[in-house]
């Protein structure tokens, strides 16, 4: 599955912030659980992206939520018997971010505030794919969608000591920049770990064509 601090630089309160993003995990998880290989491989990915200038940092997290979705959905659905998924690769309907959010919210697979969340990041991210140059999350538009993002958080203390560590972690100054980094980690984590929980819709048995009073009756 694609995606935030050295442990030997996590004190134990600060571990607990990291709890609300990444459970901690055994080497060898439950069922339904994520791996410590895949949670270091998150948290590395994070360390990445929050170093990244504001515009590759956008783009490349986002690109990492819409992933992340399209695992979920992979996951969840039903198998597709070709070669080529048609709902979800390439020009399919559910091939573009926003469809893939709202699909996930439609089946109940993530609830209101991380489909709003996620859909803030990707107003974001289309808005920085039209601007031509200077582009900076602490100005304009961007500062507004940003305050909109943190507002679930207000008061969250376990958010407020994951923001602490890696804002001393990545030498972040307090603002639109660093609370943009922060948000976007918890967000790609929570689907990092609902993708280890994620099972399979099905039902008993899928309707059919063909009634079954009808069945193994000769013409």
């Amino acid at each position: 599955m694609a995606d935030s601090v050295p442990h030997s630089r996590l004190t134990s309160q600060a571990r607990r912030g990291s709890v609300l993003v990444v459970r901690q995990m055994s080497t060898t998880p439950k069922s339904g659980e994520i791996s410590e290989k895949d949670r270091v491989a998150y948290e590395a990915f994070i360390d990445d992206f929050a170093r990244e200038s504001d515009r590759a940092a956008v783009v490349l997290g986002a690109a990492k939520l819409d992933l992340q979705l399209y695992q979920i959905l992979q996951k969840v659905l039903l198998p597709n018997p070709s070669a080529t998924d048609d709902l979800l690769d390439s020009d399919a309907p559910l091939s573009t971010f926003s469809a893939r959010i709202n699909l996930c919210y439609r089946l109940g697979l993530i609830d209101r505030a991380l489909t709003r969340t996620l859909h803030l990041i990707r107003r974001i991210r289309n808005s920085f794919a039209h601007e031509i140059s200077g582009s900076d999350l602490a100005s304009g538009a961007h500062r507004d969608r940003i305050k909109e993002l943190i507002a679930p958080f207000i008061g969250v203390e376990d958010y407020e000591l994951y923001k602490k560590t890696n804002r001393e972690k990545w030498k972040f100054e307090e603002g639109p920049r660093l609370d943009f980094r922060i948000v976007l980690a918890v967000a790609g984590a929570r689907l990092e770990s609902y993708y280890f929980r994620a099972e399979k819709c099905h039902h008993d048995a899928p309707w059919p064509l063909i009634p079954k009073q009808w069945e193994n009756k000769n013409v």
